[in-house]
């Protein structure tokens, strides 16, 4: 069981750290990959939001409430392309979450993974 919860942490890492990557090198690139990681259309679906689900009772609260800002990315996404590209880098939503936002919960899936570790 803990080993599929580590594996579940890796996973959502893994993804998070790719929101990082591409915020770093292209807004566009950011955007699509948010929106295809946790679609607007079915966000109870996506494959990273169950897998924060089942983390849940190994999370703080304050865990839990940063879990959800996994759905400000596509929500940033979204709104930046609508705009267009007259939006400027660095003056927006989705800029803001890769660098404010992303390393907290970066952070919280290591904390996470050293408990569930913890725990055999």
């Amino acid at each position: 069981m803990n080993k599929e919860l580590i594996e579940k942490v890796s996973a959502i890492r893994e993804d998070l750290l790719a929101f990082k990557v591409q915020g770093t090198e292209d807004l566009k690139k950011l955007a699509d990959l948010a929106l295809q990681k946790v679609p607007i259309a079915d966000l109870e679906a996506t494959t990273i939001w169950r897998n924060y689900q089942e983390l849940w009772p190994y999370m703080t609260q304050i865990q839990r409430s940063r879990a959800t800002w996994i759905f400000c990315f596509p929500a940033a996404a979204d709104v930046y392309l609508r705009r267009g590209p007259s939006f400027q880098p660095g003056k927006d939503a989705l800029t803001s979450a890769v660098t404010t936002l992303l390393p907290l919960m970066i952070a919280d899936l290591d904390d996470i993974a050293e408990n569930v570790k913890a725990i055999t």
